[in-house]
């Protein structure tokens, strides 16, 4: 058969287009405007944009939500603001269910009760569906979204009774939203983010639920949603939970690890069997010197088991108008736990990551938001970052971004003591005054490493990392 040269031309140009929005493009987008700003969930379509649900608020009515949809380089390329009748509302999970197809579901204020809101668009934005559920007597708290093996919508997450007790909770809806069935868990209260994964073979689920028994418990439920077995979740990992398949005999559990003697937070990641006992654990970050929180709400993504990360907050200030600065902090992990990287992105403002989602080009997008330290203007901004597989962040000039941390140095200011974390080994840090004179040098060869720097008068010095002679990074220190 004789082949069109118009048909080669237009298969070739598909073939570079598909390529190219798939390729390692990074960026940096932040939504900085006079209202108060919330990252939710961000998902990647099937186009390769990125569709961006939050919830704006301004203070002087109810929130309203908000959705941003960004090109593969970051650019903005469409938004749309509305509400429900006027009530507060918002979304809490978005799902692409088709190409042309998206769910979200979150919730609307009655003023008397708090409704499920399940809602339905197109790809521009475009509403398709709405439907507003009352759970039976108790109200919406808030919950995750996903789709089972029969194209089901599996709801999940907390509700609330009249006595404002939190209980985990369970909805199967049909992709029209037509309920199938709903199930409250009244015998123990509950709190906090936590994840559900469906059995291969549709045998069931595994509910992990925070705060269900004495801390938190593996539920594991047939496919009515009664529980079989519970179990506690090893090693104390609790709250913010996300699971993920790695076999169908192994699963990621994530979630907070709380010091009890400090009250302070690490990120705890675990892999477990399927009769819960656990196979690797791996904590990150020092919870004797700083809270190391897991993002707020997904903390766990890999499209590829081979590049899987784990996000969270570093020096998390435990409420986002905290002045205290922090970073987005990013790790990419094997199926063992092995840390294969560690980066930092901020440090100059206050960062909260709320999630991570892994891109089909072996990225990773972070989001959350930035509050500048600023206690007379009480509003934060959507950050998103998109890196590559090796967590670099490219500026537009085709330098890498100087917010992204290999090493990084806090308190900052501080006082007796100096703090460094990174997963290199081999640095030196050295400390000048502000004539240059050099007046402290350190070796840094640990995960984490203390400086003391008691006998250093109060004022202003300039820091240096450097590995092999090369500046990794510089800046300036303040000692109060």
């Amino acid at each position: 058969m004789k082949s069109n040269p118009f048909h080669l031309i237009l298969t070739i140009a598909f073939v570079l287009l598909y390529h190219a929005s798939f390729s390692q493009n990074t960026f940096e987008y932040r939504l900085n405007d006079s209202m108060d700003n919330i990252a939710q969930c961000v998902v990647e379509t099937t186009s390769g944009q990125f569709i961006l649900n939050s919830v704006k608020m301004d203070g002087q009515g109810p929130s309203k939500v908000q959705l941003l949809k960004l090109d593969p380089y970051g650019t903005l390329i469409d938004t749309k603001i509305f509400d429900y009748q006027g009530k507060r509302c918002g979304f809490d999970q978005l799902l692409q269910l088709d190409p042309n197809l998206f769910l979200l579901t979150g919730y609307i204020d009655d003023g008397d009760t708090v409704k499920l809101w399940f809602w339905k668009m197109d790809s521009l934005f475009n509403e398709i569906q709405s439907r507003v559920i009352q759970l039976g007597k108790f109200n919406y708290n808030n919950a995750r979204i996903k789709r089972d093996c029969g194209g089901n919508i599996l709801c999940f997450g907390l509700v609330t009774d009249s006595l404002h007790h939190h209980n985990a909770f369970i909805y199967k809806l049909s992709e029209n939203g037509d309920s199938l069935r709903f199930k409250v868990f009244t015998s123990h209260h509950a709190f906090g983010e936590f994840d559900l994964l469906e059995k291969p073979g549709h045998q069931g689920y595994i509910y992990v639920v925070c705060g269900f028994g004495a801390g938190g418990d593996i539920l594991d439920l047939d496919t009515l949603f009664e529980i079989q077995t519970r179990n506690p979740v090893p090693n104390d990992i609790l709250n913010f939970t996300d699971l993920g398949w790695i076999s169908p005999k192994t699963f990621f559990q994530t979630g907070e690890k709380i010091n009890m003697s400090t009250g302070k937070r690490k990120i705890g990641v675990q892999v477990l069997d399927t009769n819960y006992a656990v196979i690797h654990v791996q904590f990150l970050g020092e919870s004797d010197t700083t809270y190391y929180f897991p993002g707020l709400r997904k903390n766990l993504d890999f499209v590829d088991l081979n590049t899987t990360y784990i996000g969270g907050t570093y020096n998390f200030g435990m409420e986002e108008f905290s002045m205290v600065d922090s970073w987005y902090y990013l790790t990419r992990l094997d199926t063992t736990l092995n840390i294969q990287w560690e980066k930092f992105y901020g440090g100059d403002a206050n960062y909260t990551l709320y999630g991570i989602t892994a891109t089909r080009d072996e990225g990773c997008l972070m989001f959350g938001t930035f509050y500048n330290n600023n206690p007379e203007v009480l509003k934060r901004d959507i950050y998103v970052v998109k890196v590559n597989k090796d967590g670099v962040l490219v500026s537009a000039d085709g330098t890498p971004s100087q917010k992204v941390k290999d090493v990084i140095l806090f308190p900052n200011p501080g006082s007796d003591k100096l703090y460094v974390r990174t997963s290199l080994k081999g640095l030196t840090l050295t400390l000048f005054d502000v004539q240059g004179k050099c007046i402290l040098t350190n070796e840094i060869n640990a995960s984490f490493t203390t400086v003391d720097v008691t006998r250093i008068p109060e004022g202003l010095y300039f820091y240096r990392f450097t590995k092999n002679g090369k500046i990794l990074d510089s800046g300036k220190w303040i000692k109060q």
